[in-house]
């Protein structure tokens, strides 16, 4: 009789992987260099592989869940409360503040001309030496620049607020005597926004002028030559009287064409209007120039033409 034989399972190797557990799924993501030089970093403390790091980060690591609907309407509910409570504070201070006035006599001054200097202490004398200055060299000023130059010279120092590591100025600080502001603490048309804006401003209305000058420059060296192609080569005795002329400063003075001329321009067109800004007197009279030299010009073009016919006539008769 035959003894059966024994069978044996397979022996070693790596044990069967849940399907759960098989890593089937690539995952890819893009890093800035700074999270890339953290995530390098954490490999190296770790001593791990990227991969098992990405692993146990998923395991163990937390994420900031982002803001649902509901707490955004929750947020804008608190920020409306808020609002309304500043408002019945400011008020009920208002109040409170009046009464103690009326009850003790004293003076609200309506506005910082009508503080009393002499009665202030520190900071606050400070903080209105600086607006006196500010306030009576800022019509002067055009920039920046020109704004730091006259404050240094009382003794006032202008830093600037920047935004983060770049150039980009966010705020402005005024400092004398030890004490810094800003340009909203010391007065709000002082703040850099609106200094910033007066001061682009001024930049874009003398750049828009000087347009107009040189518009202006132009159009009246046009006239000039289109005068004198015309009434320059018409009548020419030495008994001829010199033109009338008008001066149009920084443009230069340009001839006025003879009484009774179709022609040109008068005195009278070229004075400014009431309530015409400079801006637009100086744009009407360049469209006038412009207009009267073309049309000058026309005029001498049919003028050469009418003495070339005669020409031609006369020679014919000979």
């Amino acid at each position: 009789m035959e003894t059966p034989k024994k069978t044996y399972s397979k022996q070693g190797g790596r044990p069967k992987v849940g399907i759960g557990r098989i890593r089937r799924y690539v995952v890819s993501t893009r890093l800035s260099p700074e999270r890339k030089l953290r995530f390098s970093a954490l490999c190296r403390e770790a001593g791990q592989p990227p991969a098992e790091v990405l692993r146990q980060l998923i395991d163990r690591g937390t994420v900031t869940a982002r803001i649902t609907r509901e707490q955004l309407d929750f947020m804008a509910q608190l920020k409306g409360v808020a609002r309304n409570l500043n408002q019945l504070t400011r008020l009920a201070n208002a109040k409170v503040c009046r009464e103690l006035i009326e009850k003790h006599g004293l003076y609200l001054a309506p506005g910082k001309d009508d503080v009393q200097r002499e009665r202030l202490r520190e900071p606050d004398k400070t903080r209105y030496e600086i607006h006196d200055a500010i306030k009576g060299c800022l019509p002067k000023c055009k920039n920046w620049n020109e704004l730091e130059g006259k404050l240094k010279e009382q003794g006032i120092g202008v830093h600037y607020k920047y935004c983060g590591s770049t150039d980009r100025r966010q705020g402005v600080l005024f400092s004398k005597n030890g004490f810094e502001f800003s340009g909203s603490k010391i007065d709000r048309a002082f703040s850099f926004t609106k200094l910033d804006n007066r001061f682009n401003h001024i930049q874009q209305q003398t750049q828009h002028r000087a347009t107009l000058f040189g518009n202006l420059s132009a159009a009246a060296g046009n006239y000039r030559s289109a005068f004198a192609g015309l009434f320059g080569g018409m009548g020419g005795g030495s008994t001829r009287e010199e033109p009338l002329s008008v001066n149009l400063e920084k443009a230069g003075g340009i001839p006025l064409p003879p009484a009774g001329s179709p022609v040109g321009v008068s005195a009278e067109q070229l004075q400014r209007k009431p309530g015409e800004s400079p801006e637009e007197h100086i744009a009407r009279i360049t469209a006038l120039l412009n207009a009267a030299a073309e049309a000058m010009a026309i005029a001498a073009m049919e003028h050469r033409r009418r003495l070339e016919e005669q020409k031609r006539r006369a020679k014919i008769k000979l």
